[in-house]
């Protein structure tokens, strides 16, 4: 706790107020009006608010990633079930001929659910796409270490960022072929053979085990997303508190302490995410108003 009041008398700067206050040059005390406290925290307040929207949109993002692997996660235990009867040795070849037809069927099920998963350009079921969303949101995994560390815990196969990847492999199980190609391609020996089952079997057993971790790796990544929430909406009520008991007599260092102490109460436990506060400020100032 003792490092995070550190980073809160930090953050909470004369440089922040300064970056809500028009014609300020942003650069410290020497700044800062204040006759127009008052206007600077209220401004302060209406640009937390835009964040928390913000915020609340990438956990939608999440919410749907989560949503789309909950789909996957079906259709790769009835690809499982395919693949284990298809590996028996008791199965002949015009059922196993059937079993490979709609294993292929629930293939391209399952890849259409996964291209589909986009918000413009971006795809939320890869790492690459949930982190650029989360960059544009004043969230960069690679910059704000709470973020990183739960992208981290992301599991993608080798070469592809996708969190439910068809490209992963499992072991090579005795008696398995050899594996031809991606899981679901054209090329893939899907479940012509028992020895093409035995392998397709392993690999869809992957599929599922990167699933649900990722599933979970999702719901670390929500719970930060909640926690930064907490602490921007924290801030934002802090400024508006503040801003109706300034004076024009009040010092920049007093107004500071009151609006630490105000987000310290306020924040509790979430201002270990106090970090974030520029970035997501900055990204703040560039949402539209109003």
């Amino acid at each position: 706790m003792v490092n995070s009041v550190a980073s809160l008398s930090t953050v909470i700067s004369p440089r922040l107020l300064t970056l809500f206050q028009p014609g300020s040059g942003g650069r410290g005390e020497e700044d800062l009006d204040p006759a127009r406290f008052n206007t600077t925290l209220r401004t302060g307040a209406r640009v937390y608010g835009a964040v928390v929207q913000g915020l609340n949109s990438l956990l939608s993002f999440t919410h749907l990633a989560d949503s789309s692997l909950t789909q996957l996660s079906k259709l790769t235990e009835k690809l499982e079930d395919l693949a284990e009867r298809a590996s028996l040795s008791s199965t002949g070849s015009d059922s196993r001929r059937k079993l490979n037809a709609e294993f292929k069927n629930l293939g391209q099920e399952f890849k259409k659910i996964e291209q589909e998963s986009e918000v413009g350009t971006h795809n939320y079921l890869t790492k690459d796409g949930l982190s650029a969303l989360f960059e544009t949101m004043g969230l960069d995994p690679e910059k704000a270490g709470d973020v990183g560390e739960a992208f981290a815990k992301l599991k993608a196969a080798l070469g592809d960022s996708s969190l439910a990847s068809p490209d992963i492999e499992g072991e090579k199980p005795p008696g398995g072929a050899k594996r031809r190609d991606a899981l679901f391609s054209m090329e893939a020996g899907g479940l012509k053979s028992r020895a093409d089952s035995l392998t397709t079997l392993s690999d869809v057993q992957a599929l599922k085990a990167q699933i649900k971790h990722n599933q979970k790796g999702l719901t670390d990544l929500e719970g930060v997303v909640t926690d930064n929430i907490d602490l921007v909406r924290a801030v934002g009520l802090t400024l508006l508190n503040v801003s109706e008991s300034v004076s024009s007599q009040d010092s920049v260092e007093v107004v500071l302490l009151r609006i630490q102490d105000g987000v310290r109460e306020q924040a509790g436990q979430f201002s270990v995410h106090v970090h974030n506060i520029t970035p997501l400020t900055l990204k703040g100032l560039l949402f539209p108003s109003g």
